[in-house]
């Protein structure tokens, strides 16, 4: 049998030096309200401006999966 393992992929590496863009989707007010914050924010800035209102790494990197935030 062989033995598969599976890789997690972080999307850190591809967007710490970038600019973050607020793309408008729908979805929760919440993610909107703070992605909208972080909008022409680094990746490391993006993340600290999250801590300061509660939110965290998985966060961010939720709202740049789903779409709301792209990296430029």
């Amino acid at each position: 049998m062989t033995n598969l393992k599976t890789k997690k992929v972080s999307v850190t590496p591809q967007v710490n030096a970038s600019k973050l863009t607020y793309v408008s989707k729908n979805g929760a007010e919440h993610n909107i309200n703070r992605a909208k914050k972080v909008n022409g924010f680094t990746y490391e800035n993006a993340l600290a401006y999250y801590k300061t209102i509660g939110y965290g790494k998985a966060d961010l990197n939720y709202d740049i999966k789903g779409g709301r935030l792209l990296a430029s």
